[in-house]
């Protein structure tokens, strides 16, 4: 076997394993916290400049957070959520 061929047959495997460890192993799912330049317009609406343009968000609570820390920890579902302000 040459080395060119040698090195594809580990690369294949190593594929391999990590596509099956990937079918068995629970996903994780984590909370990101980025603190953003909030400001409000003036109409009390709450906003954030992002690449030059304002995006308006509703702010929640953390105690009313569906992706509070404590909330997904442990779990394997998807949050049915993927931001929150």
């Amino acid at each position: 076997m040459t080395s060119g061929v040698g090195k594809f047959a580990v690369f294949a495997l190593a594929l391999l394993a990590s596509w099956l460890v990937g079918l068995n192993v629970p996903r994780t799912w984590t909370v990101e916290r980025v603190t953003l330049d909030a400001q409000t317009d003036a109409a009390g609406q709450p906003y954030y400049v992002s690449a030059g343009k304002r995006v308006s968000f509703e702010a929640v609570p953390i105690e009313e957070a569906r992706l509070h820390p404590a909330k997904i920890r442990g779990t394997t579902e998807a949050p049915p959520i993927t931001e929150e302000f």
